[in-house]
């Protein structure tokens, strides 16, 4: 967006001046018109669609009040039912009794059928919801139930045909008739029937629309339906009913129950009276998000069964249990539409708890509106174009009337931004402001002649200077950093060659003599004991001396004494080589290395500070190592940066007294390629704010108290990775989460490096 802006603004700029005052003329002519037009266009838009929407308000409410109408019309017909069983007083409970009034059961089912709105199925239940008489009709012709009716013919009932079926059906699967023998009262609504149940009361085929193919290429993931499956429809074979339950009792007590309902698969009688009733466009029932009776047509002509709502809707509808009220498309054809869920009887007992199982909608095509406003706008943008063309004529004399002065001092300056002089501009006796533009560029002109020599010559030494300053400070920056490198590390490698070198001669003297020593012991103590044996009585003066020495414990503890002495000695030789390790003094300054040597030679020469003591718990070590092979790299940079960087995590760690935990520093190596390894040092420290993350890596920067850190460590650290290995080291860190140090170096050096 920037760079369109800059490009009119860079049109703009080299129009010319006539160029830009026609079109100044042009726009503050037709610019008031078109505003004006397209104002009065949006707010008939505003206008039309709030009035839509009202309108499909209206309608929905139409549609709510025609299914309470139903649902009150089939609760009427159960009562019927339930009294007149009640009146003959027949208990549904005794077999005996149902199979002797078995005719008269199934007359009442079969004759009760005088209803406004005609139901698909009645059926009496003894109490544990068995049918023990039934009245099931299924549509009599499913292709014909899918063809469209004009919307100016009045609806009539669909052709049923009779299901026979043995009775015993057991209906209790249905929750809405498990609750009504229950708690012994009439319930009514909507209900979803499962698949089996359907395939038991012959009602299977009707039901099954299954997922039918509708097109969504190109729209927005908002207007797609949701995936397949997030609701349960059994793959589209569930079916939906409007039924009606009331209570069958004899001499006070709880029989059976009448039930009066229909099947809304593929059964048009609801959204025909209502798109009849309302004069409505469309509308539709959905179970769940799966339309299973409506009058919107497919790309076939035929009634979209089997297709899904949106997402958008279904998210609304379904989920929230709120209105939605949008745009929706219609074979093409853009509509409005109103959508409403629709709840199951458990509404009505426990509203809070109670979940959507489907969505009832109308819909208005927008072609009307689209129509008007069309209109609207070509009338408007007609006269728009009247006045450009009149504007254009007079807007190029004006303009080429006024451009033309203007014209010539702007070739004049043209001539003297090329560098040109000596040129003057040809001056008129005019006293207005092109005359006085005229006069005062000529006398800039030669001010401008004068001063050019001077600037030219005074900014030929300030780029010298500027040069000389810019050569000077990147020097000093270079050697600064040089010394100071070269300084900390030479130092630190000699002092650790040099203990190492004091230290070895001593401890190979004593781990040389040890053996002999305790060889020697060894014979004394063994011709002490021939002594014993040959003159077990002696003298009281060396009884006496042999108790005070307990020369048994003595003799058996001698030997201890000096594997002790041999481990001490081997400790301090291990010591010794790791010292030697650490500093390469005496090794090739770039050479294949171990970094997993390395790495624990580090870790041995810091085990003080990992062991525990009594202001502090120890550290535990964590190696999680790889398979590396050997790295080509300058090994004793690379155990300064391994040391500062260890050393840092266990500064922290000791210096946070908030670790949850045990406290532990985690190493990890990997070869992430064919070409680089990475080690990864993690602690659970304090972490680090963002603040002193950003200048972790900056010289002498340090957050230890005064005399405890230079700030040189991560700082020499960082140039070792980066510029003489050529690698990365970053660091991540938030605080009370812990630090990482990730360190990735190539495994085999640039010859430049």
């Amino acid at each position: 967006m920037p760079n369109v802006s800059r490009k009119i603004s860079q049109i703009w700029q080299n129009l010319s001046f006539q160029a830009k005052l026609f079109i100044l003329l042009l726009t503050g002519a037709v610019v008031p018109v078109i505003l004006a037009t397209h104002s009065i266009v949006l707010v008939t838009e505003d206008f039309l669609l709030k009035s839509q929407e009202n309108l499909l308000q209206k309608e929905l409410l139409y549609f709510k009040e025609h299914l309470e109408r139903v649902k009150e019309d089939y609760n009427t017909a159960a009562e019927t039912l339930q009294k007149s069983v009640e009146l003959i007083g027949i208990d549904l409970d005794d077999p005996a009794v149902v199979t002797s009034k078995s005719q008269v059961l199934h007359t009442l089912v079969r004759e009760l059928v005088n209803t406004k709105f005609r139901p698909s199925f009645y059926a009496l239940t003894d109490t544990k919801g068995r049918t023990v008489a039934q009245n099931i009709q299924v549509l009599a012709d499913l292709e014909e139930s899918e063809n469209l009716l004009s919307p100016h013919i009045a609806p009539c009932a669909p052709k049923y045909r009779q299901v026979s079926l043995p009775v015993g059906i057991n209906l209790s699967e249905l929750p809405i008739v498990k609750d009504s023998i229950k708690q012994q009262r009439g319930l009514s609504g909507f209900e979803l029937i499962s698949t089996d149940l359907l395939k038991k009361l012959g009602l299977a085929t009707q039901a099954n629309i299954g997922y039918r193919a509708q097109k969504i290429e190109n729209l927005p993931e908002s207007k797609q339906p949701l995936a397949i499956g997030t609701y349960n429809t059994d793959g589209g074979q569930i079916g939906m009913l409007l039924i009606a339950v009331q209570p069958i009792k004899y001499n006070h007590r709880l029989v059976g129950l009448a039930i009066v309902g229909q099947l809304l698969n593929r059964d048009p009688q609801l959204v025909d009276d209502v798109t009849y009733g309302t004069g409505v466009a469309t509308a539709t029932i959905f179970a769940y998000d799966w339309r299973i009776s409506v009058n919107v047509p497919n790309y076939s002509g035929k009634r979209a069964l089997g297709t899904r709502v949106a997402r958008e809707v279904a998210i609304t509808a379904l989920n929230q249990g709120k209105i939605f009220i949008g745009k929706t498309s219609v074979i093409g054809i853009p509509y409005r539409a109103a959508y409403h869920p629709i709840y199951d009887h458990q509404y009505h007992l426990h509203p809070l708890d109670a979940k959507p199982i489907g969505i009832y909608a109308v819909a208005e095509p927008e072609t009307n509106i689209q129509k008007t406003l069309f209109t609207l706008a070509i009338t408007g943008y007609g006269i728009g174009c009247g006045i450009l063309c009149l504007t254009c004529i007079v807007a190029l004399v004006i303009a080429k009337t006024f451009s033309s002065s203007i014209q010539r001092i702007t070739e004049f300056a043209q001539l003297i931004g090329r560098g040109e002089q000596g040129i003057r501009l040809e001056e008129h006796r005019r006293q207005d402001e092109i005359g006085i533009l005229e006069r005062e560029l000529n006398k800039m002109t030669i001010r401008i002649e004068r001063n050019l020599e001077k600037v030219l010559a005074k900014e030929l030494q300030i780029r010298e200077q500027a040069q000389q300053l810019e050569n000077a400070l990147q020097q000093l920056q270079q050697t600064q950093a040089q010394i100071i490198e070269s300084a900390k590390m030479a130092s630190l490698e000699q002092l650790v060659a040099g203990v190492a070198h004091e230290i070895n001669n001593p401890v190979n003297f004593i781990y040389a003599n040890i053996g002999y020593a305790e060889e020697y012991l060894q014979n004394l103590i063994s011709l002490l004991r021939l002594y014993q044996d040959h003159y077990p009585q002696t003298v009281g003066e060396i009884e006496t001396a042999s108790i005070e020495m307990d020369w048994e414990f003595v003799a058996n503890d001698s030997p201890k004494l000096f594997q002790s002495m041999k481990k001490g000695a081997e400790r301090i030789r291990q010591i010794v080589l790791l010292l030697k390790m650490f500093s390469r003094i005496d090794e090739a300054e770039r050479k294949l290395v171990s970094l997993h040597d390395s790495i624990d030679s580090i870790l041995e020469l810091l085990q003080y500070r990992l062991q525990p003591t009594d202001h502090r718990p120890g550290i535990e070590v964590i190696r999680e190592y790889g398979k590396l092979p050997l790295v080509d790299c300058y090994a004793g940079q690379l155990n300064q940066v391994f040391l500062s960087i260890i050393t840092n995590a266990i500064d922290a760690i000791q210096d946070s007294p908030q670790i949850s935990g045990l406290p532990w520093i985690r190493i990890c190596t990997e070869q992430i390629n064919a070409d680089y390894v990475t080690i990864r040092i993690i602690d659970n420290g304090p972490g680090i704010t963002e603040n002193i993350k950003s200048r972790l890596f900056d010289p002498f920067f340090t957050t230890k108290p005064v005399g405890q850190g230079m700030g040189m460590g991560l700082a020499i650290s960082y140039q070792v990775i980066t510029q003489r290995h050529g690698g990365v080291l970053e660091c991540i860190s938030q605080p009370n989460e812990g630090t990482e140090f990730v360190i990735t170096i190539p495994l085999q050096l640039s010859h430049s490096s």
